[in-house]
């Protein structure tokens, strides 16, 4: 491991998270601890809050990652983040905020349709 995948290490473990670790330099420390990084073939990857699942995609262009409720039928519920925290935090906050306006305004939410969601 050189200097610089040791320094990945320390800041992945560090609180909090820094958010400007490159997904680049956690591959080569994963590469350089003899790991192996496997995607999908989309390289899109699923979270789960509430029974509400998410996909997730990551937008090198944009330098961020995106996520979309996938297990609703007629809300249209968004997200997104520069680090993994802060888009775990972000899907948190707007599933927590979805609830919240549609009890403010009367509306019954969409319950989370319980089909498998394919990852």
């Amino acid at each position: 491991m050189n200097n610089k995948q040791q320094k990945t290490l320390f800041a992945i473990f560090a609180k909090p998270v820094p958010n400007s670790i490159e997904w680049s330099e956690v591959e080569s420390l994963i590469n350089a601890l003899g790991g192996e990084i496997k995607h999908n073939q989309s390289r899109s990857y699923a979270m789960i809050y509430k029974n509400y699942h998410a996909q997730i995609s990551y937008s090198e262009e944009d330098d961020v990652f995106i996520g979309l409720v996938v297990n609703v039928e007629h809300d249209i519920i968004a997200f997104d983040g520069y680090s993994v925290e802060e888009l775990k935090q972000a899907f948190k906050t707007v599933i927590d905020d979805y609830l919240l306006d549609c009890a403010k305004a009367g509306k019954q939410p969409e319950s989370p349709l319980l089909e498998e969601i394919a990852a």
